[in-house]
């Protein structure tokens, strides 16, 4: 009788401890934190998995905000500006179908494992705040699934001597590189982990290998955009034989070389 009772009462605890995790979805643009902006009405927290639908974009109200997982649909939008961080609790993590801007705000992914998809014309645009390796965690604590016609758009690195593809798990789909012209050491990651869109590269400096291990590298397109877009395919003293397989390649004002010396 009393090993019944015991189990009873463990049942009944593990129902009351257990938090069932509330599905929000956008109603409008309003303030994230201001309840009628929900449908269920109430403010996000880490329980709640958050769907911003096509056509709105939250505004992020409040210094800190948390959600269990974010789902963007297309058309959607939802900016972390300077001062801003958004924390994602659960290993289901984010799929990105609209525009998630991380611009001058942060980040944080709180579970390595957490998987991250950017959909078929779903962009994510990397400006934080905090551009050190422990900010990083979208990329760091993530399995990500970057479809190929996806765009992911950098504008700062916490490391030029790590390449995106050291970094992140699979391959990729349109990779935009701006603002970022001390000169970017990817080393051959695009080999293991290949663009399949296009690679754009603005007002930058890139060397896709100074290790010599370079061999043969795809890449879908290449863009250089303006005058101070330089992509060195191989930079070292060495003489090796590699290919670059590309479909196109455009050159307004950059400037692309086969081989140079460091």
């Amino acid at each position: 009788m009393r090993k019944i009772l015991f189990l009873l009462l463990l049942i009944t605890t593990a129902g009351i401890n257990k938090t069932q995790a509330v599905v929000r979805t956008s109603t409008s643009n309003g303030n994230w934190n201001t309840p009628t902006t929900w449908s269920p009405n109430g403010i996000p927290n880490e329980t709640d998995d958050i769907i911003i639908r096509g056509g709105h974009q939250p505004n992020i109200n409040s210094t800190a905000i948390s959600c269990r997982t974010l789902t963007i649909q297309s058309g959607g939008s939802l900016n972390i500006n300077s001062g801003k961080k958004l924390t994602v609790h659960h290993t289901d993590g984010l799929v990105i179908q609209g525009e998630l801007k991380i611009d001058g705000g942060d980040i944080t992914i709180l579970s390595p494992g957490t998987q991250f998809t950017i959909d078929i014309n779903g962009t994510v645009i990397w400006n934080p705040q905090t551009n050190t390796s422990n900010g990083a965690t979208l990329f760091k604590n993530c399995i990500e699934d970057l479809k190929p016609t996806s765009t992911l758009i950098i504008k700062k690195w916490y490391d030029l001597r790590t390449g995106p593809g050291e970094v992140i798990s699979g391959s990729f789909g349109n990779l935009t590189i701006q603002n970022i012209s001390a000169g970017w050491r990817m080393n051959n990651c695009f080999e293991a982990h290949p663009i399949f869109g296009t690679l754009t590269i603005s007002s930058s400096y890139i060397i896709l290998d100074t290790t010599g291990t370079i061999h043969q590298t795809s890449i879908g397109a290449i863009q250089l955009t303006n005058p101070t877009a330089l992509l060195d395919i191989y930079r070292g003293d060495r003489n090796i034989g590699f290919s670059l397989n590309t479909n196109s390649i455009s050159i307004n004002g950059g400037e692309l070389n086969h081989q140079s010396s460091p």
